[in-house]
């Protein structure tokens, strides 16, 4: 990872320096967040969450240089935070295959303890040889697709961050070359060649796409085939399976109301894949509902749910079990959303409420979102999350409920 930043950087003060457009932009954050745990036969031992409390302060600047042919993003970000944890101090991490909804420090001996951090979250370096032709290297949050709940279709992240807004999906490193052909096609190949900053355990096996993309007046698809570098790559006597994915979504404007998408993807190892329908309806007031149904093939239908952890079916990282992992945290078969945006009942005031219902256990989480918009530089925000369905299934069997409550000042 350090030598891949090490190249951004050098390709940096390679630019020319030369008259361009500078713009700068920053957040800062101040908030606190409190975890309610859950008591169960999961969340024991010395692995288990405990219920805590976390304030912080995070500051998260956008600088960015253009011209007609060049692009420079840095997105550096800093952190300093407390947390109190109100019961078992000796909990360590969540067991695999149940996310946190906010970054956690490990916890101490002591039961408070004082943090503090410093990374990258984007660094980016595009140029741009040809009309409609960019090149472009370095680490950004590379995101797509229309669904709310997971993107399926996306090979090097699933987690879209919906959830927790004032969470920031961990940036991945990249190498890009883009081609807008023209007539609303693009082709885009892409190398993900480290984690960048998110949490990985173990060698990386870097990724390679391509992404083709078509988008007209009233609808749009994509398809993105893929592989995933195997251990054998690097070592010949390992024998591993071929690992090909293809992943695709697609979106069709039905009137001004209503909006119809699909997204999903397959994959060779295993036979898996998986599959989400859904639509959006935007009311005569402003006000938008979203439904959508999700079904992946590799999720664990053992029963209880800690039958799932104990069998290794739950994967603690993206590179094992299908399309499960503990990034998107959906690791059962199938799932509901429904989703409520409100942006104009009240002046300044928006409102999203989700809830997220595990076919399979009887399971749910609720999440509420209210942001307020004090001035044009001040925003407060209060998030909320429940877990419902018992200490048996994926969802309360590690947590029982979350709030954050935050000022965000932008400058």
């Amino acid at each position: 990872m350090r030598r891949f930043l090490g190249l951004t950087a050098l390709a940096c003060c390679a630019v020319p320096a030369h008259a361009g457009d500078f713009t700068f932009r920053s957040d800062l954050l101040l908030a606190t967040t409190h975890i309610e745990a859950a008591t169960s036969d999961i969340n024991v031992g010395p692995d288990r969450l405990p219920s805590q409390t976390r304030v912080y302060a995070s500051l998260r600047p956008d600088l960015k240089w253009k011209t007609d042919r060049w692009l420079l993003l840095l997105s550096p970000r800093g952190e300093v935070s407390w947390t109190e944890y109100h019961d078992d101090p000796q909990a360590a991490v969540l067991p695999p295959g149940t996310p946190p909804p906010d970054p956690l420090p490990p916890p101490p001996e002591d039961p408070d303890q004082t943090d503090s951090d410093g990374s990258i979250h984007e660094a980016i370096v595009r140029y741009s040889p040809l009309k409609g032709l960019f090149l472009s290297v370095g680490r950004e949050n590379l995101q797509w697709g229309p669904s709310y709940l997971v993107s399926a279709s996306n090979p090097f992240i699933q987690d879209n961050g919906r959830n927790n807004p004032s969470r920031e999906v961990p940036g991945l490193d990249y190498a890009k070359v883009t081609w807008l052909m023209g007539g609303g096609w693009g082709l885009a190949a892409i190398a993900n060649l480290d984690s960048g900053e998110l949490d990985w355990e173990g060698d990386y096996l870097r990724q390679y796409a391509l992404k083709l993309d078509y988008t007209g007046n009233r609808a749009y698809f994509s398809l993105i085939p893929s592989y995933r570098e195997s251990p054998d790559d690097t070592d010949p006597a390992i024998e591993t399976e071929d690992d090909y994915r293809v992943g695709t979504y697609a979106g069709w404007t039905v009137s001004e109301a209503l909006l119809l998408y699909t997204e999903g993807s397959y994959r060779s190892v295993g036979d898996a894949y998986a599959a989400l329908a859904g639509g959006a309806y935007t009311f005569r007031g402003g006000t938008n509902l979203a439904l959508e149904y999700y079904h992946n093939s590799d999720g664990c239908t053992l029963e209880p749910y800690i039958e799932c952890l104990q069998s290794g079916q739950v994967a603690p990282d993206p590179a094992q079990g299908g399309t499960m992992n503990a990034l998107s945290g959906l690791t059962r078969r199938n799932y509901v959303l429904m989703q409520l945006l409100d942006h104009s009942r009240l002046e300044r005031w928006d409102f999203t409420l989700r809830w997220i219902y595990g076919v399979d256990d009887s399971a749910s989480q609720v999440v509420g979102v209210i942001d307020y918009d004090a001035s044009n530089s001040v925003r407060l925000f209060l998030i909320g999350s429940g877990f419902f369905g018992g200490d048996d299934t994926e969802y309360q069997s590690v947590i029982d409920s979350y709030v954050s409550l935050g000022l965000r000042f932008s400058f």
